[in-house]
């Protein structure tokens, strides 16, 4: 891959270190100014596009190609059809043979998870049924779109059920993840659920948030949590660590780049080994106050 001669793609005149100046967050550019303060700056604040595009990844594609199975099942296909309109929409984009071992494999645990959905919707009058819901919220918490100017916090949500009795629970399908994970590690993303749906599309009395593993055909659900504990201790934890990223980073000085694992998933990562931000990152240091020496 090729930046050629780097050039941000933004005009940056002034960076404000805070929460709204480096807005709009979600639960992804936290973790991102988390795991390598220099990715985010590259690509949320000089906004630095690869001028190639990345290989397409099979477990990506592996992985878009069963959420689209199950967004058609959740629609009211059967099986069969839902696996046929998503065979054509792949076409160009698996092989038969990739198809055949990564996604018609997923058949047994997709009726799983079907059947359990209809247990569920038996036992729970829904009011609503949403996919690939974008929900965005404002400073203040109160609903704003996706791509708005003012948009502070936003997300994608799976699968959302809304009951009669104005509970929720929430969906994240994971294709590559075993179900031995269990949830710990995807927690403060499904928080960040129930303080999206609260405010940004209805109040809840409360609500659960899980993780479908699809290829263990498993789904393993977090604890309950009330309105009010919504309200409270979840919104504030999404502020903290938006909060704690940022103080971290100015701790450092500047856009540091952290190697680790999500380094392989990182459009700028044959750029950093080749050592061709050095000089970007020295100058991220213009945006820091200068620490006085006691």
């Amino acid at each position: 891959m090729s930046l050629e001669k780097f050039t941000p793609a933004v005009a940056l005149e002034s960076l404000e270190l805070s929460p709204t100046g480096l807005g709009a967050w979600s639960h992804s550019k936290i973790k991102c100014l988390k795991n390598c303060p220099l990715q985010f700056y590259l690509k949320y604040v000089l906004k630095v596009k690869p001028l190639e595009k990345p290989p397409i990844s099979l477990v990506t594609e592996v992985g878009k190609a069963a959420h689209r199975v199950l967004e058609f099942m959740i629609k009211g296909k059967s099986l069969s059809d839902s696996f046929k309109s998503t065979r054509k929409e792949y076409e160009s984009v698996l092989s038969p043979e990739e198809w055949d071992q990564h996604v018609m494999s997923l058949e047994y645990s997709m009726t799983t998870f079907r059947e359990k959905m209809d247990v569920f919707e038996k036992k729970n009058p829904i009011k609503r049924i949403f996919q690939e819901i974008r929900i965005g919220v404002d400073k203040n918490w109160q609903p704003t779109g996706f791509f708005s100017e003012d948009v502070y916090f936003r997300g994608v949500i799976d699968l959302a059920f809304q009951m009669e009795n104005l509970d929720a629970l929430y969906i994240d399908h994971k294709t590559g993840a075993p179900v031995i994970m269990g949830i710990r590690n995807f927690q403060d993303q499904l928080n960040t659920y129930k303080v999206l749906f609260h405010h940004g599309i209805e109040k809840t009395t409360g609500g659960q948030a899980g993780i479908h593993f699809i290829r263990d055909g498993e789904t393993i659900l977090d604890d309950y949590a009330s309105a009010s504990e919504i309200e409270t201790s979840l919104k504030n934890r999404v502020e903290f660590s938006i909060e704690a990223a940022i103080d971290s980073v100015k701790e450092i000085g500047f856009f540091k780049h952290k190697r680790g694992n999500y380094c392989n998933y990182c459009d700028f990562n044959e750029n950093c080994k080749a050592g061709e931000f050095k000089a970007t990152v020295k100058d991220s240091q213009k945006w820091f106050p200068i620490k006085e020496i006691k």
